[in-house]
């Protein structure tokens, strides 16, 4: 864990700013997430850089068991992240650099992959877009599902 606390220390900055030029598709999302948390009490999980990183997340699916233990009845799960297995040839390129500089990239699904695995994990996935980004980026906003 030292180690991708190292790497982000060293990064942040240097991610942040290869992160800008995809403005347009977090414009986007953002437009997708203001109405549903508009008057809302809202607990955000990720801020900054990590807004968009449960493909880093070394067990999301223990994150999302957590998520769903302390949402209320009725809340609203918003959980975008980056899709790289949907990359394009110039994507890839792009992760393997990344890979190699020591980005700590955990789990790589298409977009497809990202929402039935948030299914498996007990979530009703409402609404989804796939956002054109550096990377895909897949938005999902999700309910728990019923027992």
């Amino acid at each position: 864990m030292q180690e991708h606390k190292n790497f982000w220390d060293k990064n942040a900055g240097r991610y942040d700013r290869f992160m800008r030029k995809d403005r347009a598709a977090y414009d986007e999302m953002y437009e997708l997430i203001r109405p549903v948390v508009r008057h809302k009490t809202v607990l955000e999980l990720a801020t900054g850089t990590g807004l968009i990183a449960k493909h880093i997340v070394p067990q999301p699916e223990k994150a999302l068991a957590e998520i769903r233990r302390v949402l209320k009845d009725g809340g609203v799960l918003i959980a975008p992240t980056f899709t790289h297995a949907g990359n394009s040839f110039s994507g890839m390129v792009r992760a393997f650099f990344m890979r190699m500089a020591g980005f700590p990239l955990r789990s790589k699904w298409t977009s497809e992959e990202y929402l039935r695995f948030l299914r498996q994990n007990g979530w009703t996935v409402r609404k989804s877009a796939v956002l054109k980004a550096s990377f895909p980026l897949t938005y999902a906003e999700c309910v728990k599902s019923e027992v």
